[in-house]
């Protein structure tokens, strides 16, 4: 009987043994495990951040996209709006111009008495002439000016959807950056905990033979 109690005891301390090899494995499993999600917890979290200044970024930009389309739109209408202007000033010279050769003709049928009349007349007309001209570049100046700005416009117009929907890719991702992060976050705090339980029957088990009965404690009862 003392044999079989024996045999029983060294096989409980074999199994024992056992199963500390096997916990010593486990927790350093367990460690490296929890070392690599710290760092992949960190790196995600740095990627989360960088996401959300990416987010923010291009938000900016995306806003920026949308004032900078208004304003060429704006600028557009200010410059169809001047040459509309210019265009009325070019009518008024023509007819200062007529109205100053019909008065230069009226002064020549009035002879010697509308001689100084005809003088005022003919500087008049030079003077609308001058403004025809003056009139007729600015309304070519306009003009180029309009259609560049209506150019720039376009490019600005088919820009601003591609801008916002590079801004709606990065908020996206930025989302998907946070959730990985606190994903990964629940993760490591899970392994964690493993690791504590992990370690708790190793720190209160206490070895089989001092609490198991001696053999000559089994002698005496026998």
């Amino acid at each position: 009987m003392e044999l079989a109690i024996s045999t029983y005891i060294e096989a409980l301390e074999q199994q024992r043994n056992q199963s500390d090899a096997a916990r010593t494995t486990l927790a350093t499993a367990v460690e490296r495990l929890s070392s690599a999600m710290e760092e992949m917890t960190s790196n995600t979290a740095q990627t989360a951040e960088s996401a959300a200044r990416t987010e923010a970024l291009a938000s900016e930009v995306a806003r920026g996209a949308d004032e900078s389309g208004r304003a060429v739109q704006q600028t557009v209408s200010s410059m169809r709006l001047m040459a509309e202007r210019i265009q009325i000033l070019k009518e008024i010279a023509r007819q200062t111009d007529l109205l100053a050769l019909n008065a230069a003709i009226e002064a020549a049928r009035a002879g010697s008495g509308g001689a100084g009349f005809a003088v005022v007349a003919n500087e008049v007309r030079k003077l609308a002439e001058r403004a025809t001209v003056a009139a007729t570049d600015m309304q070519t100046l306009a003009s180029e000016a309009v259609s560049v700005a209506e150019e720039g416009g376009s490019q600005m117009a088919a820009l601003v959807p591609n801008v916002r929907q590079i801004s709606d890719l990065v908020t996206t991702i930025s989302a998907a950056c946070r959730e990985q992060s606190v994903g990964t976050t629940q993760i490591n705090n899970v392994i964690q905990d493993l690791a504590r339980i992990q370690d708790k029957p190793a720190a209160s088990q206490a070895p089989i033979k001092g609490r198991g009965l001696r053999p000559d404690t089994i002698r005496m009862a026998s």
